[in-house]
């Protein structure tokens, strides 16, 4: 039986060390790995974005790299591409109600990730055509 209480509180020290470590990674890389972060580094698709509801894809952008995209929607959506520092948003396209976009991006630092997100204000789900490339310069 000494053998069995010997494991139980390694076991529960090993968990209270492990969740202490979790808890304070969380707290210090708060938004910096978003929960949908694609692997990706080019990708078409076609989303349907509910109505009062928005669409993000985030992916991972170097500061020597160029992030070429593109969208066309079945009406205007609230677009913006961002990425978060500190708890905090950061606009590097602002938010802008557009049908069509096409842009190349180049980034002036290096904060690991970039996110594209559509908002739809609309009464009914819009139809998005969504294209975009991570390209060597």
């Amino acid at each position: 039986m000494d053998v069995f209480k010997r494991y139980f509180y390694s076991f529960l020290v090993a968990s209270v060390i492990l969740f202490v470590i979790a808890y304070y990674a969380e707290e210090y890389y708060e938004g910096q790995m978003p929960h949908n972060l694609t692997r990706e580094t080019s990708d078409e698709l076609v989303v349907k974005i509910p109505s009062g509801q928005g669409y993000e894809t985030c992916l991972s952008l170097q500061k020597n790299k160029i992030l070429e995209y593109d969208y066309e929607a079945e009406k205007e959506l609230e677009f913006n591409l961002h990425y978060h520092l500190k708890g905090e948003t950061i606009y590097e396209v602002s938010p802008n109600m557009m049908q069509s976009f096409q842009n190349r991006f180049s980034p002036k630092q290096d904060t690991g990730y970039y996110c594209l997100m559509w908002g739809n204000p609309a009464e009914n789900p819009v139809s998005l055509n969504l294209r975009f490339e991570v390209l060597n310069p």
